[in-house]
């Protein structure tokens, strides 16, 4: 079973990254068609929508006397505004591709603000991965409690841990709902004396639908390789990691009715202290970076989308600095554990929108222990300082080691 669940992740994600480019249909006439009242082009007549998180208006007037469509010498007078960006335009098709390009980074901060999926799931995709790190493959240390030798040294050499999430949530101003599927499958081994070195992957993935005007929707698939080095005292625990990052986004709207995608590549590194603070009760301590950076293929682009691949290809590396804290409890030492974590996402980089450079997020989880070398897991997770978005996941993981 774990080989088929293992298998279908793998296929998912290349799959995705097989998708996540710019589909060639996507055109001019498909978006404002789709815009338009009855996604039926209406000359002369005014059309208004949102678009993510800008509005856009416009008229089409039909010169080349063909009903529904947007070519040729027909024009159109469009106006773009948000985030305290307007931009206005009155031209041809031809015209509009060559002004789209001159001005792509106003266009992707008017629709887009901070960034393409904090527009649609109310966070960066780097959220997603640092939550991931820190609640699947970084989460607090547990002592033996023995009082014996290293009481954190690992008890298994090879874990499996498969996790599931169920997301729900409010996006936007207008709070539209949002609900979808995440989890992550990881492998980690270790090795070297006390087992202090450990290589691992982790392959989060995220499928989600906002109910708002555009069915947007959204899908994401990472690829995490990492490596850890543990120092052991008695009663506590420095570990050091370092981890790679391979994202693919595939999303789609009414806008994009035939889809589109984009990369992103980065990694990062982070420190941890665990401590043994009683017999029950170790604690955690953190700090950890990350960055990111989107990449899409130009050339898969279509003429009249080639303005949306160069603005991606352009916007800031992302990096975040993320404090930490965990706490595990051993309400029932050997049986039943209860873990909590909370964190602290900086946004570092500038030209953040107000209300977006920070997140915390808070987790709580009870864990019931099978053997000393597999669990499972149910979980909580709320963030908070978001502006417009509430966001809540339930988990259910299952953690499997052995020697």
């Amino acid at each position: 079973m774990l080989k088929r669940i293992l298998k279908s992740l793998v296929l998912l994600s290349v799959l995705l990254f097989a998708m996540a480019q710019p589909a060639s249909a996507n055109s001019w006439e498909d978006v404002f068609r789709n815009l338009s009242t009855g996604h039926i082009i209406t000359p002369e007549s005014l059309m208004t929508s949102d678009v993510f998180k800008g509005h856009v208006s416009f008229t089409i007037h039909n010169f080349d006397g063909i009903a529904n469509n947007f070519k040729g010498n027909d024009t159109i007078d469009l106006r773009i505004t948000g985030n305290g960006i307007v931009l206005n335009f009155s031209g041809t098709k031809n015209q509009l591709t060559v002004w789209a390009k001159a001005h792509r980074e106003e266009i992707m901060k008017a629709l887009f603000g901070s960034g393409i999926t904090t527009a649609v799931t109310g966070t960066p995709n780097i959220s997603n991965n640092i939550q991931n790190l820190m609640l699947t493959i970084e989460t607090p240390f547990e002592s033996s409690g023995d009082g014996k030798g290293f009481q954190f040294a690992p008890v298994s050499t090879k874990d499996i841990i498969l996790k599931t999430q169920y997301d729900f949530l409010t996006v936007g101003a207008e709070k539209n709902h949002g609900h979808g599927s995440s989890g992550i499958l990881t492998y980690e081994r270790k090795f070297g004396e006390n087992a202090s070195n450990s290589i691992g992957i982790g392959i989060p993935y995220r499928q989600f639908k906002l109910d708002d005007n555009l069915d947007s929707e959204y899908t994401f698939a990472s690829f995490m390789p990492y490596y850890k080095y543990r120092w052991y005292a008695e009663k506590s625990v420095v570990e050091w990691f370092v981890n790679l990052t391979l994202n693919a986004t595939y999303f789609k709207a009414t806008i994009f009715p035939d889809g589109n995608g984009f990369f992103e590549y980065g990694g990062g590194t982070g420190i941890r202290y665990g401590r043994a603070i009683s017999p029950n009760l170790d604690m955690t301590f953190g700090l950890s970076y990350q960055t990111l950076k989107k990449q899409l293929s130009e050339g898969y682009a279509p003429k009249e989308m080639k303005w949306f691949a160069m603005a991606v290809n352009e916007l800031p590396l992302e990096h975040n600095l993320i404090p930490s804290i965990g706490m595990v409890y051993k309400a029932v030492p050997g049986k039943f554990t209860v873990k909590a974590d909370v964190f602290r996402i900086h946004q570092l980089q500038s030209d953040i929108e107000s209300g977006l450079r920070y997140q915390t997020v808070a987790a709580v989880a009870g864990i019931y222990k099978f053997s000393r070398l597999s669990e499972l897991t149910l979980g909580y997770k709320t963030s908070f300082e978001v502006k417009d978005l509430e966001d809540h996941s339930v988990s259910l993981a299952f953690r499997f080691g052995w020697k």
